[in-house]
């Protein structure tokens, strides 16, 4: 595997509990996220994540996502994926 594509799903509702989860996550990552070289933040909840040097990137937001309950979804890249950018 080359990658992974890392999505959390935020609820466009204006919940303000799914907002609090939301917020706790984004803290618990952001220190490991700033430090990451690799990790690509493609949009507000989606990351591009190498599998080759940044697993434990990934490892850290499932299991922040796990923790606060935030549905996520993972999509697994056998090569380097390239993108269709408009």
């Amino acid at each position: 595997m080359n990658s992974v594509l890392f999505f959390v799903d935020v609820s466009a509702s204006p919940d303000h509990n799914e907002n609090q989860k939301w917020q706790v996550f984004l803290n618990a990552c952001r220190d490991m996220l700033a430090t990451s070289l690799d990790t690509k933040r493609l949009s507000e909840n989606c990351w591009q994540i190498p599998l080759q040097s940044e697993l434990y990137v990934f490892a850290h937001l499932a299991s922040e996502a796990k923790k606060v309950q935030l549905p996520c979804r993972s999509l697994f890249f056998e090569n380097v994926p390239s993108w269709v950018v408009s």
